[in-house]
């Protein structure tokens, strides 16, 4: 199974964790909410080992990912102030 979209590392300091053994890490990545679907695909894969390949995108590709992550937040911030009502979203 292949699943591909578009993600960029957030401006936070845990962005990347390395383990404190030396032996690995985590990385944490900002999603535009037109890739949900793909998430959801990815959040099935969980327990499974995968391959990561990253590429980086032409600066047209980048801004439009900015401006799916400026959506991103004000939705959230919609959600956290009460104006747009959190629907959880059950996959099985």
């Amino acid at each position: 199974m292949n699943i591909e979209f578009m993600a960029s590392l957030p401006p936070i300091q845990s962005a990347i964790l390395l383990d404190g053994m030396g032996d690995g890490g985590r990385i944490k990545l900002d999603v535009p909410r037109q890739y949900a679907d793909a998430l959801l695909l990815l959040q099935r894969m969980a327990g499974q080992s995968f391959k990561v390949i990253i590429e980086t995108v032409p600066k047209a590709e980048k801004a439009i990912i900015e401006d799916a992550r400026e959506d991103t937040r004000e939705v959230a911030d919609d959600i956290l102030s009460g104006l747009t009502p959190f629907i959880p979203i059950s996959v099985k």
